[in-house]
């Protein structure tokens, strides 16, 4: 299949790679689902709840522009009720946002919503919970406005939710975020990723060709000052945000982590002057 573009410019070149992979492993999970009811009394043919997808890509890599096709084609093509999703749904409301930030003072990462620690989890698995329920009750979909406060954000009343419809429940829940799927990094770890970072932080950072000072009292150019722990997830999660919140939203997430994980380029990609999203990761849960 060849990649498409649409009216926008955006050029498609994954819903033709991920369709396949979708597929596979919602065969997967409907066979595990056979194999496990074939012992049992049950009658259906289809899992009793949804194929739950995640999947994480940095802010701009295309995440929602590839969700909505892949809802698109699995809808129109294969027959399949879709659900999209988005974190960005589960903020706190703007009232809870302010309380956060006001308890925080010296978190700047608190301070407006994005990072873990301003989603209402309660929200977000009370919804799951709703979906793997799958049961003759519609299930509301919360809905965020980003541009309500002069920008800062609030949540839209529940009689301005949209709600599944019980007659055609989702077989397939695409869920995206940029940090869908996160783990919290043990505590040894994070103590060792800080001191790290308290020790970057210590001498003032100097230019390339400044004179540092070394250990044993001599000095060197060039040396160069970390700002974080090696690994990416250690290097987000020691940038002064709380060890607890990071800890709640991996929990959260857990369930829809896992599978097959691919990785992508975190920037924009030129190709034949149209702009092109980085490849998102995919992961999906059986």
């Amino acid at each position: 299949m060849a990649a498409s573009e649409s009216q926008t410019g955006i050029l498609d070149d994954k819903t033709s790679i991920c369709i396949p992979f979708l597929l596979d492993r919602l065969a997967e999970f409907d066979r595990e689902f056979s194999s496990s009811s074939s012992s049992s009394s049950s009658s259906s043919s289809l899992p009793p709840r949804p194929f739950i997808v995640g999947l994480n890509g940095v802010q701009g890599a295309g995440k929602t522009t590839l969700v909505r096709s892949l809802a698109a084609t699995l809808q129109a093509q294969h027959d399949l009720p879709t659900l999209v999703a988005s974190i960005d749904d589960f903020y706190l409301t703007h009232a809870d946002q302010l309380r956060l930030a006001a308890a925080h003072p010296d978190n700047p990462l608190l301070q407006h919503r994005g990072e873990p620690g301003t989603h209402d989890l309660a929200l977000l698995d009370g919804f799951l919970a709703a979906l793997l329920r799958n049961d003759a009750r519609p299930t509301p979909i919360p809905r965020y406005d980003k541009s309500a406060h002069a920008g800062r954000g609030d949540r839209l009343p529940p009689s301005e939710w949209p709600s599944t419809d019980p007659a055609r429940p989702p077989r397939v829940v695409l869920l995206e975020g940029w940090c869908v799927g996160f783990r919290a990094l043990p505590g040894d770890e994070l103590s060792a990723a800080g001191g790290l970072r308290a020790r970057a932080s210590g001498p003032a950072p100097r230019p390339p060709g400044a004179a540092a000072r070394e250990p044993g009292g001599t000095t060197s150019p060039d040396t160069t000052w970390p700002t974080c722990a090696s690994s990416t997830t250690s290097c987000r999660a020691t940038k002064r945000c709380s060890t607890h919140a990071w800890t709640r939203l991996s929990t959260s997430m857990r369930r829809i982590s896992g599978g097959c994980t691919r990785g992508a380029p975190s920037r924009r990609q030129s190709c034949g002057g149209r702009r092109r999203p980085a490849r998102p990761a995919a992961a999906a849960v059986p």
